[in-house]
């Protein structure tokens, strides 16, 4: 487990066990909030970068069985639903390239 967080940053981990959580990284910048509601299953990675003012919001029983990355460049939000599976993928909420 390696967090890097920003001022005024908030970190919310429930239901998550040690081992799991041992397999997070976070780096947020200032006044980001990431809510995780419990991991039930972590066997690679977690990567989570964010710049300043974004939220993170997770529900409860995701499962993970190859690196997960989510890239937030931009202030913005991504909310992913409860008992989600994922395997070897990125989520990004932007490309990096601001109108």
């Amino acid at each position: 487990m390696d967090f890097q967080i920003g001022k005024n940053s908030v970190v919310k981990l429930g239901s998550t066990s040690e081992e799991v959580a041992r397999r997070i990284d976070i780096k947020c910048g200032d006044n980001c909030l990431i809510d995780i509601a419990g991991i039930a299953s972590n066997y690679t990675r977690l990567e989570i970068f964010m710049a300043d003012n974004t939220v993170l919001k997770v529900g409860a029983g995701q499962m993970m069985y190859s690196q997960v990355n989510i890239f937030m460049h931009e202030k913005s939000t991504i909310e992913i639903g409860e008992a989600c599976l994922f395997a070897e993928c990125d989520i990004w909420s932007s490309d990096m390239h601001s109108i």
